[in-house]
């Protein structure tokens, strides 16, 4: 393909740090050879075993101690954990040598990639729209929610989400890699890469609703306890907003490294690459999309208490242990040397001692 023109709406793109080949329909070509950089090897492979293992922290201690009875939202939070899981581990670790897999395993790499891509978009969703229920409606909040509710609920988005990726699978065919897929009907690909703007737009916006109704509280509260507004603006209440806090980091977070690729990938379809800094800007952007889910297990751990509590814990059980084997190490160490000066004391004393020369011989 020549390099110097853009790409047509569906066609193949010529940069494999472009459009990301896993992610766009491209057309049936002669066999590719995307080579990778080596920092782009770099930058996968360290980017999908610091996520990997970050994620895998974040639902251990979930799973582990959390009891999502009293809880029920943390379901939702595992949901979103174990999405970007593997994410990490289907995509991101594995990108750089897409271009070797299996034909045969193609369908599957692709029905994993956007399944828990959406997954973790809707997730957020239902996360905002659960807090909002809890700003708007604090006294019955409880009644409306509970863990078998939220149960349901996960089981009904999977379900969802499996079929309509499970129907795309029928819509797209594989060239001679995985670099290489065909749609025959774009419908329903458009349909998700629209799914993904509407999600994160929506759940930026409840959020946004959010805030601005604990504003209005704050101030209502202020005004009730003064007894009289006041021209000076009401402090915000602090435990109301840590408990947000998670909400308005991951969904402002979210906000930023999807929706930029996501319309700049949509641009790029329809109307195709004008210059060299849209194709940068492009990447940089898919960068960035890569990125966040990395950086979402860190945002959880350092909003939210008992995660963060608990991975102090850990570290110290692990300091614990390290300083108590160092210091088994050291006691050894020590007994060690001590028994041989021992020896040696002992050696010293009888080459000192004089000897008994028998007064007759044998």
């Amino acid at each position: 393909m020549d390099t110097t023109h853009p790409p047509n709406f569906f066609e193949a793109s010529p940069s494999s740090s472009f459009f990301d080949q896993d992610l766009v329909p491209t057309t049936v070509a002669p066999p590719r050879t995307d080579a990778v950089s080596l920092g782009e090897l770099i930058f996968y492979t360290g980017s999908g075993v610091s996520g990997t293992l970050l994620n895998i922290l974040v639902l251990f201690i979930a799973i582990r101690h959390i009891d999502t009875d009293d809880k029920p939202r943390q379901i939702l939070i595992m949901n979103m954990t174990f999405a970007d899981l593997a994410f990490c581990l289907v995509y991101v670790v594995t990108r750089p040598f897409l271009q070797y897999f299996p034909a045969d395993t193609c369908r599957a790499y692709y029905f994993a990639i956007w399944l828990v891509q959406m997954c973790s978009c809707i997730y957020l969703l239902w996360l905002n729209v659960d807090k909002l229920l809890y700003i708007q409606f604090p006294l019955h909040y409880y009644s409306m929610v509970s863990r078998k509710k939220f149960l349901l609920l996960t089981i009904a988005t999977w379900m969802f989400l499996i079929s309509f990726i499970g129907l795309m699978n029928y819509f797209f065919r594989v060239g001679n890699s995985c670099l290489e897929i065909s749609f025959n009907d774009h419908t329903l690909y458009i349909i998700m890469c629209f799914y993904y703007l509407v999600v994160i737009v929506a759940s930026f916006s409840i959020s946004a609703i959010i805030y601005c109704i604990a504003q209005t509280t704050t101030r209502m509260e202020h005004r009730a306890r003064t007894g009289r507004a006041s021209i000076y603006p009401a402090k915000p209440d602090q435990k109301l907003f840590q408990r947000l806090f998670f909400l308005f980091s991951s969904t402002l977070w979210t906000f930023i490294t999807c929706v930029p690729f996501r319309v700049l990938f949509l641009v790029n379809m329809m109307f195709g690459v004008r210059s060299e800094w849209q194709r940068l800007l492009t990447d940089v952007s898919f960068k960035l999309l890569v990125s966040g889910s990395i950086v979402n297990p860190v945002i959880t751990i350092a909003t939210q208490r008992i995660y963060r509590d608990r991975l102090i814990k850990y570290l110290g059980l692990f300091k614990e242990v390290v300083s108590k084997n160092s210091t088994t190490s050291g006691f050894d160490d020590n007994s060690l040397m001590d028994k041989r000066r021992q020896s040696s004391k002992t050696t010293i004393i009888l080459e000192s001692a004089p000897l008994n020369i028998p007064s007759t011989a044998l």
